[in-house]
């Protein structure tokens, strides 16, 4: 199973700098344009197969022999993935939840007849998605919704074929991932705690607002031998 509480823990630093840094990466990841592609090569029962078309790829078609698909209904579900998401921040969740767990999490779901049917995609956060490995590596899912009362699991056991993921890799497993926010830890805990102290130096700082001066006694011989009285150390503390 997901470790939830250090994928908590790694929610809880996308703030600050974190943000800053994450809010770029995703923002740039989200404006790129999609596109579908059918490739001419027959698949599995001779049918075509149709995939994923990026932007880039476009005017290379001809060499790879690929259709481009203006009008498709996979463009469509990726432009409205679901009915609180658009493409932008459907992609922006996919690459921040990349960015600060290293994994990220695509859940399918059926659509009702009563809003016109077909499939919905959903980007879950990282601790709502719980692999099972019971029957094979990522064989299953168990989908954890934290708002919803009645208990840890609230799901049943979901196949792999409803659920797509992306991981960054780490090479000491390979059923676990590394992310760019993990490898910065100790560095990003440091700069809050710096940032910490420096927002309590200021809330709590003294600031005065009145200065006490002491005037010099008098001397017989002039104003120039005369000397400034010297507080006691008590009654320093007392001003």
């Amino acid at each position: 199973y997901a470790n939830t509480g250090a994928n908590r823990q790694k929610y809880a630093l996308f703030r600050n700098w974190v943000y800053s840094a994450i809010n770029a990466i995703a923002s740039a990841g989200a404006s790129q344009p999609v596109n579908v592609a059918r490739k001419e090569t027959k698949g599995g029962g001779g049918k075509p197969r149709t995939q994923k078309y990026v932007q880039g790829m476009r005017p290379k078609s001809p060499k790879t022999e690929m259709e481009v698909l203006l009008d498709d209904p996979l463009v469509d579900l990726l432009e409205q993935p679901n009915t609180m998401q658009g493409r932008l921040q459907f992609t922006y969740n996919f690459i921040a939840n990349l960015c600060l767990t290293g994994w990220a999490y695509v859940v399918a779901d059926r659509r009702k007849k009563k809003d016109g049917g077909g499939i919905s995609l959903f980007c879950l956060p990282t601790t709502w998605v719980h692999p099972i490995h019971d029957n094979g590596p990522f064989a299953e899912f168990k989908i954890y919704n934290p708002r919803k009362p009645g208990g840890t699991e609230q799901s049943k056991p979901i196949s792999r074929d409803y659920v797509g993921f992306a991981h960054i890799p780490n090479p000491s497993d390979p059923i676990s991932a590394l992310a760019p926010a993990e490898a910065q830890l100790m560095a990003i805990r440091t700069d809050d705690h710096i940032q910490t102290s420096q927002d309590a130096f200021f809330h709590n700082g003294i600031f005065p607002g009145v200065v006490v001066t002491m005037g010099k006694d008098p001397h017989p011989q002039g104003q120039a031998n005369a000397t400034r009285p010297r507080l006691t150390p008590s009654q320093r503390r007392q001003v």
